[in-house]
This record gives C-alpha cells, structure tokens and sequence, in this order.
C-alpha cells in the first residue's frame, strides 16, 4: 500500500503470490532503492505491458521488433506529453479510457488513428475530418509519427495495464529509463549481440566523475571567483 502496486496474475495463481497481500494483514514491505522510486514502477510498469503485448503477438522478425520499439517510444512520448504539458492533462489517457472497448480490441485502431493525426498539421484538412477527441491533439512536428507502423493487438487485461502506465506521473521520471525500457522489448538472446545494455545515470556518474567532471568543476569554480574578483575590482575602480 505504501507503494501503490498492482498485482496481475491469473486467479488460479493468486496463491502463489500471496506475499503481495501481506500489507493487508499489516506487515507492509520494507523496499530499498537505488533509484528513483518512481522509476523503477514505471519501469516495471512498462514490462509488464510489453510481457502481455507478446503473449498477444508475435514478433519474429527484425523488422517486427523495430516496430515494436517504434510503438514504444511514441507511448512514451504520449505518457510524458500528457504530463508536461505538451498534451493537455489526462488528454491520452481520456482517449484510451472513454473510447475504447474495455475487451481491448479496438485500442490498436485508436492508436493507429492517434498516431496518424499527431503527424497532420493543424491547417490539415484531413486533421479537420477527424473525431473531435483526436483532432483536439497537437501537432508533433519532426518525424516521430511521420511513418505508420502496424499497433499491436490488445486485450482487456493489456488495455487496463496500459492505463494505469498512463496513470503514472510521468514528470517525475527520468528520461534515462528509456534505455532499461527499449532493453525490456529486446529478446534476452539478443540483448548481448545488439549491445542494449543500460546504465543508469548514477552509475555513469560513479565513473565519470572521478575521470574528469570533478576536475572541470574545480576549473569552473576558479574562473567564476576570478570572474566575481574582477567584477569587484572594476566596481571599485
């Protein structure tokens, strides 16, 4: 409770997870970080919705993963575009929430459709033909949603875990989590051989601190006291 979980398990397996309802019985768990909490649950979060889009789909090909990865960034971007205020409060979650069956099946239509309309410009005349609640959305300049991928199918339980990533508060998180997240999509067998390997920000500073940032900050702060001394030399001149 104090964390804010959420179990997802078959009910026939709801036995064997029977240390997450300790808390109900007051026996809260004791968790240490290293990280940001609110990392590490979305994180988790987001594996746990792309375990479920696997069992759904089947992704054989490179080119399956590329757009598996592809589907994953543009969440990601929609999550924290909601958050930041890019998109307005609750505007993503709102469109999956109220406009989609609660089976899941017609989320990846939405999406696909949602996608589409963040790569037209807003004097676009097909952005106009549009349903209200997706035209309402901004326009994404670059080329993140310029290409249309095929959206993995959903079902009700992988729609319900996509809301509550959606839910999470995504100002909070820091971006260096994309890189465990991309690595969470990428089959096990082939982490090593693509290199996805991912360090946390506090674990490069661990490195690279000692290696030179320390000594450029030393240098930063005798040229900002210089700078302050001659400030005042010419103040008293």
């Amino acid at each position: 409770t104090k964390y804010d979980e959420t179990l997802d398990c078959d009910f026939t397996d709801l036995y064997k997870n029977y240390h997450f309802l300790l808390p109900l019985a007051g026996l809260e768990r004791a968790r240490e970080y290293s990280e940001h909490p609110a990392d590490v649950q979305a994180s988790e979060k987001m594996g746990r919705l792309f375990d479920h889009i696997r069992k759904l789909n089947e992704f054989n090909t490179a080119d399956d993963l590329h757009a598996l990865n592809i589907f994953l960034t543009r969440l990601l971007f929609c999550f924290y575009a909601e958050d930041t205020g890019i998109f307005k409060a609750d505007q993503f979650y709102d469109v999956i929430d109220r406009t989609t069956n609660i089976d899941g099946s017609d989320v990846d239509g939405v999406l696909y459709e949602l996608f589409e309309v963040l790569d037209l410009p807003e004097s676009s005349t097909e952005r106009q033909a549009k349903p209200t609640h997706l035209s309402a959305f901004p326009y994404v300049n670059g080329s993140l949603f310029e290409y249309q991928f095929a959206i993995p199918e959903f079902d009700a339980r992988t729609r319900r875990i996509l809301l509550e990533c959606a839910r999470l508060s995504w100002a909070e998180i820091n971006p260096d989590i994309f890189g465990s997240m991309f690595q969470a999509v990428i089959d096990p067998e082939q982490r090593g051989s693509l290199g996805q390997h991912y360090t946390s920000v506090s674990n490069i500073m661990k490195v690279i601190q000692p290696l030179f940032l320390d000594e450029l900050r030393t240098e930063l702060d005798t040229v900002i006291a210089l700078s302050h001394d001659n400030r005042h030399k010419n103040n008293k001149a």
